[in-house]
């Protein structure tokens, strides 16, 4: 938007300079795991909020063994169904006063100051997006509403999941000990119509415990005290029956998540992945207001694909 002011071109032209849509939004969706392996596979759009997706419900007619001529009931059914789920807008505001400008005195020291803010802003978006990802009541519940079995989401893209149960996760609400056999089970469970979990994604707590498990130990005299200890040489990701398993922040306490990127789906909008808008002087203020703005949706096309554990406490 055209500044009204010498002072306002000013701003925006060097705000802008600064600001690269591109990068930052790499920058974001490259910072997880899962949110990498989404995004790789998104779809844009230009409009339309409401996003319908066709889905096979139903388990398929059973084939039947014909010899020769035969003869068979032939037996119809309707399996596919249209789930609808609605993009979400995220909206990261930002601002300039007019004695933060005077402050700076040089431009050297403007570009300085609005690096700062930008990684702020990015930081925020996201934190924001992530945590939306992982279990935003605005996404339906993120990746926790899409891997569910009922209990968050009883109803998923608007079809029921009682009615359906081929639109339910594998869910152990029960398992309080994050053990070999629970998570085994597990993703033994998730194997359906070819698809199959590729990592696993829990909490820093639950990481550290599973990989203690998983790690060789070496032994050592703490010094001074004639004491022994254990250390272990554990990494930021651990393997276990072959699939990488990660941690984040943003995993609810007690979770750990066997998760199939395939299923997920993430819908951006052309000109609303960190789309930068502004400056707009504020009304009676000498302040600058800018806003960052994401717009777009995630959601799971194949929950019996995927399992969790909502209650592990080690």
């Amino acid at each position: 938007m055209p500044g009204t002011s010498p002072a306002q071109n000013a701003l925006e032209a060097l705000v802008r300079s600064r600001w690269s849509p591109t990068e930052i939004v790499d920058q974001v969706y490259r910072d997880t795991p899962i949110l990498s392996s989404i995004y790789d596979s998104r779809e844009t759009r230009s409009g339309d909020l409401a996003i319908e997706v066709v889905v096979n419900l139903s388990n398929p007619v059973n084939p039947l063994w014909i010899d020769g001529y035969q003869s068979f009931n032939y037996q119809t059914y309707d399996s596919e169904r249209s789930v609808i789920f609605r993009a979400r807008r995220i909206v990261v505001p930002f601002q300039f006063s007019d004695d933060e400008l005077l402050a700076t005195g040089h431009e050297n020291a403007l570009v300085a100051k609005i690096d700062a803010d930008l990684q702020k802003v990015q930081a925020a978006l996201r934190e924001r997006l992530e945590t939306a990802v992982v279990s935003a009541p605005q996404f339906d519940d993120g990746i926790l509403g899409g891997v569910d079995d009922g209990t968050i989401k009883p109803t998923y893209g608007g079809q029921s999941r009682v009615v359906y149960p081929t639109w339910q996760a594998y869910v152990d609400a029960a398992s309080t000990t994050a053990s070999f056999s629970a998570l085994l089970t597990a993703l033994v469970n998730t194997n359906y119509r070819e698809r199959k979990p590729a990592i696993g994604w829990t909490t820093r707590q639950l990481f550290v415990s599973i990989g203690n498990r998983l790690e060789p130990k070496e032994r050592y005299i703490v010094e001074g005290t004639g004491q022994a200890n254990y250390a272990t040489g554990m990494s930021q990701t651990i393997f276990l029956f072959g699939l990488p398993v990660y941690h984040s922040w943003s995993i609810p306490a007690q979770h750990f998540l066997w998760l199939d990127p395939g299923s997920f789906k993430m819908v951006t909008y052309a000109g609303r992945e960190a789309n930068l808008i502004g400056p707009q002087l504020a009304q009676f203020q000498e302040v600058w207001l800018f806003r960052v703005v994401w717009v777009g949706t995630i959601y799971c096309i194949h929950p019996r694909s995927n399992a969790k554990f909502t209650a592990l406490t080690s």
